[in-house]
C-alpha cells in the first residue's frame, strides 16, 4: 500500500513539474497586404527627375517570417523578416522609369492580454532594419538602410496549446534624414503599414 501511494503521489508530481507553462520557442508566418506611402514627388530630389505622372503597386503582397522565445504566457520576443511588393514610378518621358524594393528585418517584443483561454489580444514594439533599393532606368540606383520603430496589434487564437492563428497590423515608421549616417545623400523611405494573416508553433 506504501509502495502503491508513493508511486501515485511521483506520477502526480512529475505532472504537475510537466505542465504547460506556456513558455519556449516559437516559428510563424504571416501573409497579407502592406502599403508603402510613395508619393509622385518621394525621390524628384534626390533624382533630379520631375514628379511622377504615375506610382503603381505601393499596395501589394506582403509576408514575413519570425522565429522567437516565449518568457511568459504574456511576454516574449521575435525576430524576423519582412518582404514587400516593388512599387512602379512612370515618368512624361517614356524611356525613364525607376523600381522601388524592399524588404525588411525586425526585432520586437510582444505582450499578450488573455480574453479567454484561447483568444488572446497583444501588441507589438521594436526596430526595423530597412533595407530599400531604387533603381532608376539611367542606371541611377541606390540602397537605403537604416533603423526604424515598428510597432502594431492584433489578435490570436490558439488551437492547440501549441498552435495558433493570428491577425495582426504592423506600422513602421518613415525613415527620416537624421536616421542616417551624416552627410550620406539618399531619399527618406515612407511609413509603411502591413496588414496580415498568419499561424504560429510554439516548441
Amino acid at each position: 500500500m506504501k509502495k502503491l501511494t508513493l508511486c501515485l503521489t511521483l506520477l502526480f508530481v512529475s505532472t504537475i513539474g510537466f505542465a504547460d507553462d506556456g513558455t519556449g520557442y516559437f516559428v510563424g508566418f504571416d501573409l497579407g497586404s502592406a502599403h508603402i506611402n510613395y508619393q509622385p514627388n518621394s525621390f524628384s530630389a534626390y533624382t533630379g527627375l520631375v514628379p511622377a505622372t504615375e506610382v503603381s503597386k505601393t499596395k501589394g503582397l506582403a509576408s514575413d517570417v519570425y522565429i522567437g522565445y516565449r518568457l511568459y504566457r504574456e511576454l516574449g520576443w521575435q525576430v524576423g523578416y519582412m518582404q514587400f511588393q516593388s512599387a512602379n514610378f512612370s515618368y512624361a518621358n517614356a524611356s525613364t522609369s525607376m523600381i522601388a524594393k524592399r524588404h525588411d528585418y525586425d526585432f520586437l517584443i510582444r505582450g499578450d492580454y488573455p480574453f479567454t483561454s484561447k483568444l488572446n489580444g497583444f501588441v507589438k514594439l521594436g526596430m526595423a532594419r530597412i533595407n530599400s533599393r531604387y533603381e532608376v532606368s539611367s542606371a541611377n540606383t541606390s540602397n537605403v538602410t537604416a533603423w526604424s520603430p515598428i510597432y502594431g496589434a492584433g489578435v490570436s487564437y490558439s488551437i492547440t496549446d501549441h498552435l495558433g492563428v493570428n491577425t495582426q497590423w504592423l506600422h513602421i515608421n518613415k525613415v527620416k534624414t537624421n536616421a542616417r549616417s551624416i552627410g550620406v545623400d539618399t531619399p527618406d523611405v515612407p511609413a509603411t503599414n502591413y496588414f496580415s494573416l498568419g499561424m504560429l508553433f510554439r516548441f
